[in-house]
């Protein structure tokens, strides 16, 4: 065990060299979960703590999967340091309720429509709430699901949910973040090095449907879109200060609840502590640690840069990965606008 920790430290700070120089690591899974041990709980929960004084502009942020695990903390996070949150929840019950928990925060709630990722027509008509907001400073898309079940209709949960209508939501909020040069923020996770996606799977068809493709990579591969999204805003969108993707690293959440049910039913009755006592047993973050950097790249000066995918605040991923070039991103966006048309 002593001479595992030896080693993950020892890759950890490969990975803060590679940061620094610019040297590009070998994107293993074996190198990059360790480098998460090394820094969990120092530059993300340090980037929470640097920056505790409220805003002095208040700002409006919209953010998804706002009742639960980092989605709750981005919103928390975001609503204690004085800024106006728009709470995309599943419902507008769950809005509500989500709302109710954080007592004297700026907020909004949608009063139509809730923001279930799965329906790409609920997804529109809670946009059509959000664009009678005015001001709007940034959409953080955190929502997420793995291990989901197939449709009825047999195409991927996770490229529904975790990429297309996160897409569906960033073009439609475009004309509000464009006048307040706002920020656009998505989630991928260490799982995008196991994608299999190339310029020949970018085809509506094979994006929908994920055929052929394990549980795991398609997960993998819906990850990777929100890449591609990242790198296609920052590209089309020059009036917009931000346009990045966070790696918030494994952490404690509901992200399991269809893999290990058992384990995501227990975090449901544990309170914050013993959440955060079972992460550091298990080498995960707690959400409030994940939350770090996409809040980070939300309301950070630092931020503006031509970076797009992040690894923690301040540090960049450099990663090669070979699905990812601005072909790939131009071409996933013009197939998401051929799906996005069917709405």
């Amino acid at each position: 065990m002593a001479a595992q920790r030896q080693m993950a430290a020892l890759r950890g700070i490969l990975f803060i060299c590679a940061a620094v120089t610019g040297v590009r690591v070998a994107p293993t899974t074996a190198t990059v979960a360790p480098r998460r041990q090394v820094l969990a709980g120092l530059a993300a929960a340090a980037a929470l703590e640097s920056s505790a004084a409220a805003a002095a502009e208040q700002k409006t942020y919209l953010v998804t999967g706002a009742s639960s695990g980092i989605g709750f903390a981005v919103a928390s996070e975001l609503a204690r340091r004085g800024h106006r949150v728009a709470l995309a929840c599943r419902t507008v019950e769950s809005a509500a309720a989500t709302a109710a928990r954080l007592p004297g925060a700026a907020l909004w709630t949608p009063q139509k429509a809730g923001c279930a990722l799965d329906d790409l027509g609920a997804v529109d008509a809670f946009a059509d709430e959000v664009s009678k907001l005015g001001r709007l400073d940034g959409a953080l898309l955190i929502a997420g699901v793995d291990g989901a079940p197939r449709a009825a209709d047999g195409a991927d949960p996770h490229f529904r949910i975790n990429y297309l209508s996160h897409a569906l939501l960033a073009r439609r909020m475009l004309p509000q973040l464009r006048k307040s040069r706002g920020r656009v923020v998505t989630v991928a996770s260490e799982a995008l090095l196991d994608s299999d996606l190339s310029l020949g799977k970018l085809d509506e068809a094979t994006l929908v449907t994920q055929r052929g493709a394990a549980p795991h990579v398609a997960y993998a591969n819906s990850k990777a879109c929100c890449v591609l999204l990242a790198d296609a805003l920052k590209a089309r969108e020059p009036a917009l200060a931000v346009a990045a993707c966070a790696l918030p690293g494994r952490c404690a959440t509901q992200i399991v609840r269809y893999e290990l049910p058992q384990r995501a039913a227990q975090r449901r009755t544990m309170t914050d502590d013993q959440v955060a006592r079972q992460a550091r047993q298990l080498g995960l973050r707690t959400a409030a640690q994940g939350a770090a950097l996409p809040v980070w790249l939300a309301d950070a000066e630092e931020a503006r840069t031509a970076d797009t995918l992040w690894l923690d605040p301040g540090v960049p991923a450099r990663l090669a990965v070979p699905w990812r070039s601005p072909e790939a991103a131009s071409k996933l966006w013009d197939v998401t606008s051929g799906l996005l048309a069917q709405v």
